[in-house]
């Protein structure tokens, strides 16, 4: 009998050993998945401050000059950017703000800008280096139609070049 209760005390000293590293190994998983997230929400923290800084660098039409001043300027800057003839010239169009709409004709709180800029004279390598520098650097005017006309009267290849392009800002000037 006493050899019984014995190994009854082995048997049950085992089982309460190995509840006891199982809840262990529990712990161990927990700590690390909330070492995970905190290392996640450190992360997210860091991306977020970068975007702020980021988006504080950027000019807003309502901030700077008046929109046509604005997009002239870009366009003058893309131009250089690309390589293009400072004094190209172009001409610009801009229609007068006016509130935006979502798709179902719902005011959204915002405001919008369309202008166009037409740039005579431009080979198609010089159309594809503006174009790709406008990409790359214009956030505010994006553009909603290319347009390229062939120039009849020059004995080289060339195109004008219509870029139709809208901006939608914050009344305020604040995203």
């Amino acid at each position: 009998m006493r050899n019984r209760w014995k190994l009854i005390a082995i048997l049950a000293i085992c089982v309460s050993l190995m509840v006891a590293g199982s809840s262990v190994l529990g712990v161990a998983e927990k700590r690390e998945d909330a070492l995970s997230a905190i290392s996640q929400r450190d992360t997210l923290a860091q991306q977020i401050k970068r975007y702020l800084e980021l988006r504080e660098q950027q000019p807003d039409t309502i901030h700077g000059t008046k929109p046509q001043a604005d997009f002239e300027m870009r366009i003058s800057s893309s131009l250089d950017a690309a390589g293009l003839n400072p004094r190209t010239r172009y001409t610009v169009r801009t229609n007068a703000d006016r509130e935006h709409r979502d798709g179902q004709q719902q005011l959204t709180g915002l405001r919008q800008q369309r202008a166009t800029v037409e740039i005579p004279g431009l080979t198609t390598d010089q159309i594809g280096r503006l174009l790709i520098h406008w990409e790359r650097s214009q956030q505010m005017w994006v553009p909603e139609r290319i347009e390229l006309i062939h120039d009849q009267r020059s004995d080289q290849d060339n195109y004008s070049l219509r870029l139709e392009c809208l901006a939608v800002y914050h009344a305020q000037g604040s995203e």
